[in-house]
């Protein structure tokens, strides 16, 4: 039987309606939207007090899509496009809103889902890419938790980054995000997610009755870090070949599955990991547990510990790493494990320093001195084939010792789903895994069935096409996502040559500015001398750039126990994200840079104001000709102070 069309009548006097993901109260609302579809006009209300009760009604709606998930896929019908981005939302916190079809526009039949309005499923011909102002598609950043269960959680205050990327705009040079690229995120949906949820709806039909109930059956009630088959995927088609071997070594063929299992994303895997070492250390806040890391440290570790920070449950202890080796100060680590209430050392390769660590061996010989024994090692792999090492790292030296973290949304842009790993033996990860998925499964009633059976249905399919086509679906996506990385960064570095060339002509040198990665990665490393990086990071926002001070990258003074390092280089200096911006916007964004290193240096009022006006000059070029009235304000008050900055008072 075909799909009936979404048409938000009431059917009978009880109140039921033909959209079923909202309750009765809720749907007389919903009548008088008109124009909006279920999801939107959530959004749409959610500034109204006392109509709707949005946390229940957000978890109604998608207790309902899942159900709807299963019966499409029952129905033999295929996916509709309202059920293909829902899963596309759950698997990488965008909402993607497909227009409306037009007959100028021969690309894509599926349209944004209105109330009243028949949809129809994408097909294999329409599969076709366009961009720019008349493109298919519209994205939508959901910066919040990609668990549907607490989108409305009530938020703790947000950081100087999220305060900037929220209030950004169109002239804005954010540098601070890491989101992948548009056309990155809608390449996966088009070439990846959508063909591969129409192979299996195919697959499916040809199953026997009781196999698809079977599979319903999990899809509705998932076991905490997902079914043991889809892990098998993940070992076999995603992890290293050298981890793939160590889970088949460490808990035999039959059983690799118990080495891993699935999260909403690394960020969940962390805060997974800090309430383990919490419980397990049985931390108060007059006896918090402490976690060694690297000085920087990836920021999203320090946004995971947030909240139990704040209650005095977690300290840290510091680790220099140095940006130009690349070398882990390994007797500041020993220095940390000296203190009892170190349970362990966390270590994230490449974020927000673009570098290979250059003596693991090192820091895998403090490891396995008899007194730390008993010390965690945490190893995150979320620039794996980005750059990071894949040889000789820490899960591979220090074995029976690390647990490790990887995410899919760097390499493949932008599936947010992380996996949590470990080199232990079965018996020690049987514990670490009841720990953490005890915590995870309470908190989230696990990882939500529709989307493991997605990350299944991809890792099907790329196989399947991999034995046809020499290369699979998912892995040229990845290919790809590498060859754009690799592009931005030699875009980076050639934008700043010229920038620096322009200010300071052929007397400064490239490392002592900027730490840039010889390949791949995400980011580069920004130096800004003896300027504080949040008094940097504060006057880019006057000219709308956006960059992570290096005071995000390591814990708050108060947090951290022993040795502060308060004159750290990392204070001094801002992570930058290349990956994200177009062209045109990291091509100004750091000549917007550059100007704000003329202005904070100590170059002469006449030389500055001539370097000021070539920059501006070189920006009005790249935009194409027209002026930037952020940039121009900016410029004209600091030559109403001579050229040095004074920082923009606040408005009344």
């Amino acid at each position: 039987m075909a799909q009936k069309p979404l048409e938000g009548r009431v059917s009978n006097p009880q109140g039921r309606h033909a959209y079923p993901g909202l309750s009765p109260a809720f749907f007389g609302l919903l009548m008088d939207s008109k124009d909006l579809s279920a999801p939107f006009f959530l959004q749409a209300t959610e500034g109204i007090p006392g109509h709707v009760d949005h946390a229940a009604e957000r978890m109604q709606h998608d207790y309902q899509m899942k159900k709807r998930f299963c019966d499409e896929l029952m129905s033999g019908n295929g996916f509709t496009p309202e059920i293909k981005v829902w899963v596309f939302k759950g698997l990488t916190g965008i909402d993607i809103i497909l227009k409306k079809k037009t007959k100028t526009t021969v690309v894509n039949p599926a349209q944004s889902i209105y109330v009243g309005e028949t949809v129809q499923p994408m097909t294999a011909g329409d599969r076709k890419i366009t961009k720019g102002d008349n493109a298919d598609y519209e994205l939508k950043l959901d910066g919040k938790k990609s668990n549907p269960m607490f989108e409305d959680w009530i938020s703790t205050e947000k950081s100087r980054l999220q305060k900037a990327i929220e209030t950004s705009d169109s002239k804005t040079s954010n540098l601070g995000g890491g989101l992948p690229p548009d056309l990155l995120v809608w390449e996966f949906y088009v070439n990846v997610l959508d063909p591969a949820m129409d192979r299996y709806s195919e697959k499916f039909k040809q199953m026997s009755k009781d196999e698809q109930i079977e599979i319903t059956r999990y899809i509705n009630y998932p076991p905490a870090g997902g079914p043991a088959y889809h892990r098998e995927l993940i070992i076999d088609h995603f992890l290293l070949p050298s981890e793939r071997q160590m889970l088949v070594d460490n808990f035999t063929k039959e059983k690799r599955s118990d080495g891993l299992f699935m999260t909403y994303g690394s960020q969940e895997g962390l805060s997974l990991m800090i309430r383990m070492l919490i419980a397990q250390g049985r931390a108060t806040k007059t006896n918090p547990v402490i976690l060694a890391v690297t000085d920087p440290t990836y920021p999203g570790l320090l946004m995971a510990a947030k909240e139990y920070v704040k209650l005095g449950l977690i300290k840290f202890r510091l680790v220099p790493l140095d940006e130009k080796s690349g070398n882990i100060d390994t007797d500041a680590l020993r220095t940390a494990f000296d203190d009892e209430r170190c349970m362990g050392f966390y270590l994230a390769e490449g974020n927000p320093i673009p570098t290979q660590i250059q003596n693991l061996e090192e820091v895998a010989k403090v490891g396995k001195e008899e007194k730390y024994l008993k010390k965690w090692f945490f190893d995150d792999h979320a620039y794996d084939r980005l750059g990071a090492t894949e040889e000789g790292s820490l899960i591979d030296i220090l074995p029976g010792r690390v647990v490790a973290f990887k995410t899919f949304s760097k390499q493949a842009a932008p599936f947010r789903v992380g996996v949590v790993y470990s080199n232990m033996s079965s018996e020690d990860f049987a514990r670490v895994k009841e720990d953490m998925l005890g915590k995870h499964y309470n908190a989230s009633l696990g990882y939500a069935g529709p989307l493991s059976r997605t990350v299944a249905n991809i890792l099907e399919l790329d196989a399947e096409t991999e034995a046809k086509d020499g290369i699979g679906v998912f892995a040229k996506h990845i290919k790809r996502t590498q060859e754009y990385y690799e592009g931005q960064r030699q875009l980076y570095e050639k934008f700043y040559k010229e920038a620096l060339e322009i200010a300071f002509g052929t007397s400064y040198k490239i490392e002592n500015e900027v730490t840039i990665a010889k390949s791949k990665f995400m980011f580069g490393y920004r130096h800004t001398g003896e300027i504080d990086s949040v008094e940097y990071f504060e006057a880019g926002e006057e000219i709308k750039l956006v960059s992570v001070p290096g005071s995000d990258c390591r814990p708050n003074p108060a947090d951290i126990v022993g040795e502060k390092y308060l004159n750290s280089s990392v204070n001094f200096s801002m992570r930058q994200n290349y990956t994200s911006a177009s062209e045109q916007k990291l091509h100004i964004g750091i000549l917007k840079d550059v100007l704000l290193e003329v202005i904070f240096s100590k170059m002469g009022q006449k030389e500055k104001r001539k370097v000021v006006e070539t920059l501006y000059e070189k920006m009005k070029e790249t935009n194409e000709g027209k002026p930037l009235l952020e940039v121009e304000e900016f410029i004209e008050r600091m030559k109403g102070n001579n050229y040095e900055y004074v920082k923009k008072p606040l408005s009344n």
